[in-house]
């Protein structure tokens, strides 16, 4: 059997998601996986509230628990792993992902998005945010 791609994304705003969306047009016959938590997990309308309640699970390595099941991985042997950048690194929901494959003998690629600049002025938040996302 011709093992297959997966794209896996967690998209807290729709950036990432919309990525991953435009890679697998790219990747004719790859699968996607959306990482998922529980409702009400994250405050979709409050980056910042987001961001604190990510670090507090970080620092307290209670990360959340994901909402889909993760599809049998052994038929893949390249998953991309798309992510929003929180403070510098992949978001929370992701790394619970990554937790998850202990057992994945294939190749893993990731790519992110990043909305912005926390602190910048409004004119300066694009070259901002393009930095980051060249420095990722």
């Amino acid at each position: 059997m011709e093992k297959k791609i997966l794209i896996a994304t967690y998209s807290w705003s729709g950036h990432t998601k919309r990525l991953a969306d435009q890679i697998a047009k790219l990747l004719s016959g790859a699968d996607q996986y959306q990482i998922a938590v529980p409702a009400g997990t994250y405050d979709l309308t409050d980056m910042y509230a987001t961001s604190d309640r990510a670090k507090n699970q970080l620092a307290t390595g209670e990360l959340p628990p994901l909402a889909n099941p993760i599809p049998e991985l052994d038929q893949y042997n390249l998953i991309l792993v798309g992510s929003p950048v929180w403070s510098g690194q992949p978001a929370v929901p992701v790394k619970q992902f990554l937790n998850q494959l202990t057992n994945f003998a294939g190749h893993l690629a990731p790519f992110y998005t990043d909305a912005g600049v926390a602190n910048t002025l409004p004119k300066d938040a694009g070259a901002a945010s393009g930095l980051i996302n060249t420095m990722h």
